[in-house]
């Protein structure tokens, strides 16, 4: 028998751990920077109040600057940032979608009756699908879509707060809605 065979296990091992060191290494938003100034990705999802009504791109809001929020019943810095969505909805006028992220529809929707629908609309993905396709893994995350549906930025620093609304995001979503006027 020949004795380079004896060996191929070991180098299968060693092409494996090189593998798994390198994917250690990578920066773990580099999916979602990737998506930055590129189309929102394709997808279909249902709706969390209406679960037999599926929703695709085509359902988002078009020709208008929007924000993607994802969220969970179960993430507690997502409950924080309620108050603050429903000010950029109601004070700002900027459309708001939901993706309910690794959750439980009864748990979302209680948690919707009990703080309010902040949300133009609310995606259920329930199995993280399209979470994971834009890099995600974890709430919240929160999204700007531009008119043409391009992705132009993302907040991963957990609960957006008024600061950070202010200071990057509002300013950003004024530039983008005066363009193409």
């Amino acid at each position: 028998m020949k004795r380079w065979l004896l060996f191929i296990p070991l180098i299968i091992i060693f092409i494996f751990a090189v593998m798994l060191f390198l994917s250690l290494n990578q920066d773990p938003l580099q999916k979602m920077k990737d998506h930055l100034n590129k189309p929102l990705p394709a997808f279909t999802l249902s709706d969390l109040q209406e679960q037999n009504r599926i929703l695709h791109n085509n359902d988002f809001p078009q020709g208008e600057v929007y924000l993607i929020n994802i969220w969970g019943s179960w993430c507690q810095f997502c409950q924080q940032e309620f108050p603050l969505l429903h000010k950029i909805t109601q004070q700002y006028h900027v459309p708001i979608i939901g993706i309910d992220y690794l959750d439980k529809r009864e748990n979302a929707l209680q948690t919707l009756q009990q703080l309010g629908n902040p949300f133009k609309l609310n995606t259920y993905d329930s199995q993280g699908m399209f979470a994971a396709e834009l890099g995600i893994n974890g709430a919240p995350y929160t999204f700007i879509i531009d008119k043409q549906g391009i992705m132009r930025y993302f907040f991963d620093g957990g609960a957006i707060n008024e600061t950070i609304w202010q200071t990057e995001m509002l300013p950003l979503i004024k530039k983008l809605q005066m363009e193409n006027k």
